[in-house]
């Protein structure tokens, strides 16, 4: 197993802000005792691009023009593509985004928001087209340990969420894969064996780019995969002004946004 992929989350978290941000503003600093004009230079766009990199409207600009998404598919959509299919094999498959190991309310492990957001969505899907639906997500890199997984595979967690709170069954999981190409890779070695001949992938729109350019990698021409974005960063009740104030989720999205454009990149 590679070094390289054991720190690509902490190699992630220092590249992007807030990280590397907080390292430039040091810099500065450290250089206004010595450069006066170009310390003040890196300290000015430091805080200024921490300030811009936390506001909402970056986050949508990041999305809309960086990530570029493609449109919502409605359940009326997917079932119009169901009738043209003709009966083939086809597979609703909900990415995981994520695990608390452990949820004192739950008294166990809990899919974090983003994953049971995602859960809910493509059980959504699975009900208004009768398709059948599936969940991957292993534990990532950033949970493993010398001797491998220390909490359970987030499938796992998925499958038991999927029947005691929604009623309804996974037809498979996939738990393990640890990050989003292993996600397409071990997919497609499972449902190839079923002879699926449609996927239609289920994860949030910002993360949509990068998982559809995987699963068609692993996947190949010869299975239709059809994009279900979810959640966009935007929302239409956000005041003018608040748009351009820096926040916690401005940040948390910019972030986001930030890491799926650098992976797009390197993949």
């Amino acid at each position: 197993m590679s070094a390289l992929a054991f720190l690509k989350p902490i190699l992630t978290a220092l590249v992007l802000p807030p990280a590397s941000l907080i390292a430039l503003l040091m810099l500065g600093l450290w250089l206004g005792t010595r450069r006066r004009r170009l310390g003040r230079f890196l300290v000015g766009l430091s805080l200024a691009s921490l300030w811009m990199l936390s506001t909402p409207v970056a986050a949508t600009w990041i999305q809309s023009r960086l990530l570029q998404p493609p449109a919502p598919l409605t359940a009326n959509e997917l079932n119009r593509l169901k009738q043209a299919w003709r009966g083939e094999p086809a597979m609703i498959v909900i990415l995981g985004g994520g695990l608390r190991p452990w949820s004192p309310e739950h008294e166990g492990p809990r899919l974090n928001e983003t994953s049971m957001a995602r859960l809910q969505f493509g059980l959504h899907l699975a009900r208004q087209t009768g398709l059948p639906a599936g969940f991957s997500g292993g534990v990532g890199w950033a949970q493993q340990g010398a001797d491998g997984p220390s909490i359970p595979a987030e499938a796992d967690v998925a499958a038991i969420a999927a029947q005691d709170e929604f009623h309804h069954p996974l037809a498979f999981k996939e738990s393990q894969s640890r990050d989003t190409a292993e996600n397409a890779r071990r997919s497609s070695e499972a449902l190839a064996a079923l002879g699926i001949r449609h996927v239609v992938v289920v994860t949030h729109a910002w993360h949509m780019p990068r998982a559809m350019r995987h699963f068609r990698q692993a996947f190949g021409p010869q299975v239709d995969v059809i994009a279900a974005p979810m959640g966009p960063f935007s929302s239409s009740d956000d005041g003018r002004l608040l748009r351009w104030l820096p926040s916690a989720e401005g940040m948390r999205n910019c972030w986001r946004g930030l890491r799926e454009w650098l992976g797009l990149l390197l993949t």
